[in-house]
């Protein structure tokens, strides 16, 4: 399941992240585009591959979710929700965002997992899903790189001290990523396919 798949590669980059920021940071991009790895390689990253394996590696998931959202209904938001624990009135904000201004709340959050499954769930026609999700994804890599590149120095004197230091903060961040693994060990799984059966929405 690439949703699942996704969630794996993030824990091991981010346990991993002190050395692939120093050694491989395009390869931190590609398997772990969370905002945090790519603010911190967008100064040692060029370009053009910055923004090319960014788009792919956010994208990967979204409609997956899109579909996930349109093929099981309201069964996989309840289980987003389940999954988010405490941090779920924050998914009720954005679902009621949604109902307001979808393609906004999309182009807005483009990579965030609910919103491609809400997008789903609410049938929102796929080719606005996929224009929105695509410009989205764009303005949030070029908008990290722009500040990226204002906060060079202070990015490169950190990645400096982390590169100095890289093994103990390895060791660290893995233990760190073990022990909240262990503290997540209750996640379930997809909810069974539901009987949803919504008409399309012109949204």
């Amino acid at each position: 399941m690439p949703y699942g798949l996704q969630l794996l590669s993030n824990l091991v980059c981010t346990a991993l992240a002190p050395t692939l920021l120093v050694k491989a940071p395009l390869l931190l991009v590609a398997l772990s585009p969370l905002l945090r790895h790519l603010l911190l390689t967008s100064s040692s990253v060029p370009t053009v591959p910055f923004v090319v394996t960014g788009m792919i590696s956010m994208l990967v998931v979204d409609p997956f979710m899109y579909l996930v959202g349109r093929d099981y209904g309201r069964e996989a938001l309840d289980w987003l929700y389940l999954r988010m624990g405490k941090g779920a009135r924050s998914l009720k904000k954005i679902e009621r965002w949604f109902q307001k201004a979808g393609p906004w709340v999309v182009f807005a959050l483009p990579t965030n997992s609910f919103v491609c499954a809400l997008a789903g769930v609410e049938r929102m026609r796929l080719r606005r899903f996929i224009g929105a999700n695509l410009a989205g994804t764009l303005t949030t890599l070029l908008t990290i790189r722009y500040f990226g590149e204002q906060l060079k120095e202070p990015i490169d004197r950190l990645l400096a001290f982390i590169g100095t230091y890289r093994v103990h903060f390895t060791i660290g961040a893995i233990v760190v990523v073990l022990l909240m693994s262990l503290g997540n060990r209750d996640e379930g799984e997809p909810p069974p396919k539901g009987e949803d059966e919504r008409p399309e929405s012109p949204g």
